[in-house]
């Protein structure tokens, strides 16, 4: 009888652990997944700033996309906000530097901009209220991006720190690669599916709140004539998307790095 006991136990104990089995290895994919995304996170934020700090190249788009023709014409049918077409190139990328730097760090700061002549004479105000809200806006999505990267970064740093210290095997590196490479074949299957444009028009109705204005025609609105937009905003998410897997990719080789220098214990 006491064998039978014994025997039988020792059953249970193994199906005990057979059945732990699976859920371990959920549990650890879902935390592999989790650790993947921190170099994501981090390279998605780190060259946002990084675009940031050089008014992501506008400069070079403004020329490339031809933004002072399109001020040209689209500025004398401006009666709102007249006489835009008579400012300079200089002018014109002042104020797209001081719109940037608005949004990121001090957005009251929207509701001061003002157009000048070449002499240095204040044509008026920049921007019209629904411009500034809608400009807000875009400030707050910013900062939610900015901590939601800051945070998920760190928590999976922290989860590769453990998962190093416990000696988890590592994943195949075409592991992370398609895990994260996921959003960017969304993003790719949605231009194809609605169009640059059409996507840009259903991105800003499920970001911004429905009753705030976010269409600005080119006649009526010097924010959008200034950016031409969406053409503008498809050369910067190019630029930005690029410059991100070069980042993910250097990340990804460091955090892989790390995982296999790091002291570890037993588990």
């Amino acid at each position: 009888m006491a064998r039978n006991a014994a025997a039988t136990s020792a059953i249970r104990h193994c199906r005990a652990v057979t059945d732990m089995v699976p859920a371990r290895r959920g549990l650890r994919a879902l935390a592999w997944a989790a650790i993947a995304s921190a170099p994501l996170l981090l390279s998605l934020a780190a060259t946002w700033q990084a675009w940031a700090a050089f008014d992501f190249a506008y400069p070079l788009w403004y020329r490339a996309l031809a933004i002072d023709a399109h001020i040209q014409h689209y500025g004398p049918l401006n009666h709102v906000r007249p006489g835009f077409q008579n400012t300079t190139d200089t002018e014109r990328l002042r104020l797209f530097g001081e719109i940037v730097d608005a949004i990121h760090d001090q957005p009251r700061r929207l509701a001061t901009l003002q157009y000048h002549l070449p002499n240095g004479s204040i044509i008026g105000p920049l921007l019209r209220p629904a411009e500034i809200q809608h400009l807000r806006d875009v400030a707050v999505l910013i900062r939610m991006f900015q901590w939601a990267a800051i945070v998920g970064g760190l928590c999976a740093l922290l989860l590769a720190a453990v998962a190093a210290l416990r000696r988890w095997p590592l994943p195949p590196l075409r592991h992370f690669a398609i895990g994260a490479l996921v959003p960017v074949a969304g993003l790719g299957a949605s231009l194809v599916l609605f169009g640059p444009t059409e996507l840009f028009y259903v991105l800003h109705r499920w970001i911004f709140p429905p009753d705030d204005q976010w269409f600005f025609y080119y006649e009526e609105s010097l924010m959008s004539m200034l950016m031409k937009a969406p053409d503008l905003f498809a050369a910067i998410a190019a630029e930005w998307a690029v410059t991100a897997v070069i980042v993910f990719a250097g990340l990804l080789a460091l955090q892989r790095w790390l995982h296999a220098s790091l002291p570890r214990q037993r588990r």
